[in-house]
């Protein structure tokens, strides 16, 4: 399933993912150097923690900084672009795809949770992800920093519908 959804988004926008993914035929590969990117990051804040240069209760802070600064910035940074009248036709197909499938998963959601019995709260944490802390860096990972621009329309389109959904 996660295959044809990367193949149908290749197709749709016609060329190959720059950077160090590249897509072959039927699949995007990850040349050595990501995984040690990963396993570097990863290995080095297990050796900051083992060492006592951070505690448990710093993870507040650097989740701030993240949050508030980082990200802001990739985003910031994912909109310096040309808008040529391709990316315009590609950033309005990606905002209408998300309305579709924010429609789709409200009613999905709304569905399976009268069958579950499942209260509001419940219904909204289903329905509303984490996606500003968890595409952004997914997506920068995992098909490059020139896709950040796509992801920020799912995301603005997501803080549309949980800004404006349920308002009595």
């Amino acid at each position: 399933m996660r295959l044809t959804i990367i193949r149908k988004v290749y197709m749709i926008f016609g060329r190959t993912v720059k950077g160090k993914r590249d897509y072959y035929g039927n699949q995007y590969t990850f040349n050595g150097t990501d995984s040690q990117e990963l396993f570097l990051m990863i290995l080095m804040g297990y050796i900051i923690v083992k060492t006592g240069l951070l505690k448990g209760e710093d993870s507040k802070v650097i989740s701030k900084i993240v949050l508030y600064l980082v990200i802001p910035c990739v985003i910031i940074n994912a909109f310096q672009v040309d808008y040529t009248s391709e990316k315009v036709k590609e950033l309005l197909l990606v905002f209408a795809a998300s309305v579709l499938l924010q429609v789709i998963l409200l009613a999905a959601v709304w569905g399976v949770g009268k069958v579950v019995k499942l209260n509001e709260v419940e219904m909204t944490s289903i329905y509303y992800s984490n996606s500003g802390n968890l595409i952004v860096p997914l997506v920068t990972f995992i098909l490059g920093k020139e896709w950040v621009l796509y992801g920020c329309v799912f995301m603005s389109v997501q803080l549309v519908f949980l800004w404006t959904h349920g308002k009595n």
